[in-house]
């Protein structure tokens, strides 16, 4: 696809439900950790699967032939402060010192007041290599990233590092910390489904802009 995308060149799935998916994530995570409703927390858990799925579709619907991922938050103790849902295409960006991975996530905001679509690295595997100067070494590649992916302002996607998790767990922080990309989606004004399709192929597109830059 290049670079830029071309809007009526993205292939909608009408009845795809992701955003209704984020929606029953949004009302029923907040009180996983207090709540002895079990219901609730397989609720939440089919919701993120089940979203998964539906974006895996209209990705490869869009990027035909391209091998997809999709994962998901799957706690076997308490539920992080930071739910997640991790997907695209191949990740593997080669650098001088060794690989590393260039992931996109929905991250929903620990108050649950909206999701963030990001396009970040796999900070676990950044500080289990460098220790908590991590950052520091990521720094020369996010602000190269950024000027490569200057082009997904004209799409609303913002190139700072102000987004707002809403916590200050070190999970959270690293996965704030090392945002390349991101879009925010207040809850109360979630976008249409053919709008959300749209920017997760925007986000697609411009993941495998920078794989394919370090092959």
């Amino acid at each position: 696809m290049g670079s830029r995308v071309r809007l009526e060149n993205i292939t909608i799935i009408p009845d795809a439900g992701i955003r209704e998916g984020l929606e029953v994530v949004l009302e029923n995570y907040k009180d996983l950790n207090s709540t002895r409703c079990s219901r609730q927390g397989r609720m939440v858990i089919s919701a993120l699967k089940g979203t998964c799925l539906e974006i895996q579709d209209v990705l490869t619907q869009n990027f035909p032939g391209m091998e997809m991922g999709i994962d998901n938050v799957r706690p076997t103790g308490p539920w992080p402060a930071v739910p997640w849902m991790s997907f695209g295409g191949p990740t593997k960006y080669m650098a001088g010192r060794g690989p590393f991975s260039i992931n996109i996530n929905y991250h929903f905001a620990a108050d649950m007041s909206g999701v963030l679509l990001a396009i970040l690295p796999n900070a676990e595997g950044w500080k289990e290599r460098f220790g908590e100067n991590w950052l520091s070494k990521f720094e020369p590649f996010k602000a190269q990233f950024r000027k490569d992916l200057a082009w997904m302002k004209d799409y609303g996607f913002k190139l700072d590092d102000r987004a707002d998790i809403r916590t200050r767990a070190q999970s959270g922080s690293d996965m704030r910390d090392g945002y390349i990309v991101y879009k925010h989606y207040p809850a109360p004004k979630l976008p249409s489904e053919a709008d959300l399709q749209r920017d997760l192929v925007i986000a697609c597109n411009a993941q495998q802009q920078l794989v394919n830059k370090g092959r």
